[in-house]
């Protein structure tokens, strides 16, 4: 034989060789496992990653056993989807093992007696997990805490991670005990503690050499009610918005319980977290619609709330207030609505939960926000002339400043109807004009600049209820300032300074506390002047500041903990310097303040800050912008 034949005869055993043996794809491995004229059938997995599966679970690995426990099928691996169709089985499987994977780690199996019919598509409807935990890697129990009255049962639940960050719930595969059995008693299976006798009680899960606590507490107080905060809320798509839980107690007293309910939404747009209240709405939740929120105490007690999805911006100006809806994938504003409650609308601000929006002027008006259209429904009018406004982080109280008298007055806001009520109004020492007022996210420090020939920065500390008490008026000689611009984080604020050179001071703030720590020297922006009504503005997450100038906004980097503009990363020709980014951070807006009937959008880079796409919207009538604001 020549040496071709040898090489060629050579090439063809080794290829028969790979065949029989099952290297090569997977496609050739199933086919080495079904002998020649053997009978195959199909089978069919509904729902195989939708009911109790973790979404991280990515692939799922498929093999098939005969009665001699066998591999005869498989393993075949498929990724995440529903349903899944696997050809060519073997109809002499009895057995179909389904491993659950993380990238390539196992996290979860079921095994399946499976009864195969040449030709006959068997079918598995919603296939069993259990949790693998020899890879898991730490240990949670939740709730952390929680408060039961005697009788009371509290359902704990184990959460596993498992190697690639995949987190199962494990309850039934842990170990559970109670470090005090005669207060609180525990199924060492379902994790169900049953409230025994007055104390506190450690609960213990235990699995794979690891371990969680948590604890119980048990009171001789009844429960007698449980309030989710905010009952209703509107918020945009891509933002979060938290909730919290309060329970009553026969005694009178309250406690808060919010990581001691379990919280679950409705709607899949919606994703909150069990035991935290805290709700993430996904992007594509684009249409205005709602989820049902959902706090549960044991069996025993149960509160919803309504979230309703969608986000609204207004303008205020000589014609009153303007709505628009935003929407969500590029934008773009519609569905104007003009609101001419007022001769002129001097301000404009939404409460935290989106439910209510208050104007400015000639008086101060309350309206009730449709969540499914944005339109704006008069609550009532208060008679206080004012000028600016700020709402109370808690969304619980207004305050107004009226600039030429020097007043400042403080609102309660009813939680049900958006109401106000006049709490108190107090006049600054020696206060001229007013110009702007903002608030601290702490809700603790308001503050107030004064446009005087002797600028004065003024700061009052807000109580429980609140009451309001000037700590300090800071005095910048020679200096005008006016607009206020609060760092979402608290950290700092900026002051614009009109003249004698335009320039923006850095209030100082403690982050925690709120407190005042005084003023930087001024930011010189180099362009004459920065106009008086103009407004910055900074990204809901605090990493970017949008600053006006005469003709144009620039787009700085924060840079430091304490406060400052950072480098300035662009500078954009355009007008109106009355600005609001979006609750999303997605998108900003500004608005002319030269009787234009037209204002201008862009949307934001999301890791430079950098703006693109700009726009121009219509008015739709000749407005000078005064305010503006967003839902959150």
């Amino acid at each position: 034989m020549s040496l071709f034949k040898h090489l060629h005869f050579l090439l063809l055993l080794i290829l028969s060789t790979l065949l029989v043996t099952g290297c090569g794809s997977d496609q050739d491995y199933v086919f080495t496992n079904n002998a020649s004229g053997s009978e195959t059938t199909t089978i069919r997995l509904e729902q195989t990653l939708l009911r109790a599966v973790p979404s991280a679970v990515t692939h799922q690995r498929f093999s098939g056993y005969n009665s001699a426990e066998r591999l005869i099928y498989g393993p075949e691996t498929r990724e995440k989807d529903n349903p899944i169709i696997l050809q060519r089985v073997p109809v002499a499987v009895s057995q179909l093992q389904i491993e659950y994977l993380v990238g390539q780690t196992v996290v979860g199996t079921i095994t399946l007696p499976v009864s195969l019919q040449p030709g006959v598509t068997f079918t598995i409807q919603d296939p069993e997990f259990e949790a693998v935990l020899d890879s898991l890697q730490s240990l949670s129990v939740s709730p952390t805490a929680t408060l039961a009255g005697i009788d009371e049962t509290r359902q704990f639940t184990a959460i596993g991670t498992f190697a690639g960050e995949a987190e199962l719930e494990i309850t039934e595969q842990v170990s559970w005990s109670s470090s005090q059995p005669s207060i609180a008693e525990i199924d060492p299976v379902t994790g169900l503690a049953l409230a025994k006798s007055a104390g506190i009680a450690t609960i213990t899960a235990t699995a794979n050499g690891l371990s969680a606590e948590a604890t119980m507490e048990v009171i001789t107080e009844t429960i007698t009610g449980l309030t989710i905060d905010p009952p209703a809320a509107l918020s945009a798509p891509g933002t979060t918005r938290s909730f919290t839980a309060t329970i009553q107690l026969s005694g009178g007293s309250s406690r808060d319980a919010t990581e001691m309910v379990n919280w679950s939404s409705d709607n899949t747009s919606v994703e909150i977290g069990e035991f935290s209240g805290l709700a993430a709405i996904a992007l594509e939740a684009a249409t205005p619609s709602s989820a049902i929120i959902t706090a549960s105490l044991g069996e025993q007690f149960q509160k919803t709330a309504t979230l309703n999805l969608g986000s609204y911006l207004y303008l205020s100006g000589d014609g009153g207030v303007l709505g628009f809806r935003i929407n969500p994938d590029n934008g773009a504003l519609t569905d104007r609505t003009l609101f001419a409650v007022s001769p002129s609308a001097m301000d404009v601000v939404v409460d935290p939960s989106g439910r209510f929006a208050y104007s400015a002027g000639l008086k101060t008006r309350a309206y009730e926000i449709n969540p499914g259209t944005g339109a704006l429904t008069l609550i009532e009018e208060e008679s206080f002339i004012s000028q600016k406004l700020a709402v109370h982080p808690s969304g619980r109280f207004l305050y107004a400043i009226q600039s030429v008298t020097g007043t400042v007055a403080a609102f309660s806001i009813h939680q049900e109807t958006g109401a106000l009520e006049l709490l108190e109004s107090i006049t600054l020492t020696d206060a001229i004009i007013l110009a702007d007022v903002a608030i601290h996210p702490t809700g603790k420090s308001l503050f107030v600049s004064e446009s005087t020939n002797t600028g004065v920065l003024h700061v009052l500390s807000v109580d429980e209820n609140g009451l309001l008490e000037v700590v300090v008026s800071d005095n910048q000689p020679a200096e005008e300032i006016a607009e206020l611009t609060m760092d979402p984080l608290g950290r700092f604020m900026y002051v614009n300074r009109i003249t004698p050179e335009p320039g923006i001071y850095i209030a100082l703030l403690d982050s925690p506390t709120g407190d005042y720590e005084g003023l930087t020297s001024p930011f010189v922006l180099g362009e004459n002047p920065i106009p008086s009504v103009g407004k910055n503005a900074f990204d809901p997450f605090g990493r970017f500041a949008y600053l006006t100038k005469s003709t144009s906004i620039a787009v700085h980097k924060i840079e430091t903990l304490q406060g400052g503009i950072g480098n300035e990363i662009a500078t954009y020709d355009v007008t109106g310097p009355t600005m609001i980014v979006d609750s999303s951070g997605r998108f900003i807006y500004w608005g002319s303040i030269n009787s234009a009937p037209t204002g201008q959008r862009g949307t934001i880079n999301q890791e430079t800050g950098a703006i693109s796409n700009l726009m121009t919207f219509d008015f739709g009538i000749n407005t000078d912008v005064q305010g503006i604001a967003v839902t959150p």
